[in-house]
């Protein structure tokens, strides 16, 4: 079940990115969040274990993401992205936004990295249980629909 605010946005944090992951399947970035912001509750709550519609603001080093922006120089970018788990330091709430390549322009990504920004969740509905198992890592034999073939060093 998706959750979603009357207003349209379930949450807007300002943020700073950090680096950019690309693999054979998946892009992940990862995102910081001040405590002041986010609480863990909060977090539980809307990202971890969900899949959540993301509308990403990456502005110039130095600005403010709260800033009106008067030239074009923000990055934008908006997504489907998962969220399996987020870690608690004293000040910061670290989470990590992975997305399938096929969904998301990979140059227009790698523009998010080391900047600062905001993040915008519009909705936000809990991983299906075998994507939570099994995306972003390859199936175990046992976790496969067919078994698996056993071979000795002899058959080869």
């Amino acid at each position: 079940m998706a959750t979603k605010t009357k207003k349209g946005k379930l949450l807007d944090l300002t943020c700073s990115f950090g680096g950019v992951a690309i693999g054979d399947k998946y892009a992940r970035i990862g995102v910081l969040i001040d405590r002041a912001q986010l609480k863990p509750n909060e977090a539980d709550k809307h990202l971890c274990g969900h899949r959540i519609a993301v509308r990403l603001l990456a502005v110039p080093n130095g600005d403010s993401a709260d800033d009106e922006r008067l030239f074009d120089d923000a990055k934008d970018l908006e997504a489907i992205a998962d969220v399996k788990r987020y870690a608690v330091t004293p000040k910061e709430i670290s989470i990590g936004l992975t997305f399938t390549i096929e969904d998301v322009d990979l140059a227009d990504l790698a523009g998010f990295a080391q900047r600062g920004g905001k993040l915008m969740i519009d909705s936000s509905e809990k991983l299906p249980e075998e994507e939570k198992k099994t995306r972003g890592r390859p199936k175990k034999a046992d976790e496969d629909e067919e078994e698996a073939e056993d071979h000795s060093d002899a058959d080869l």
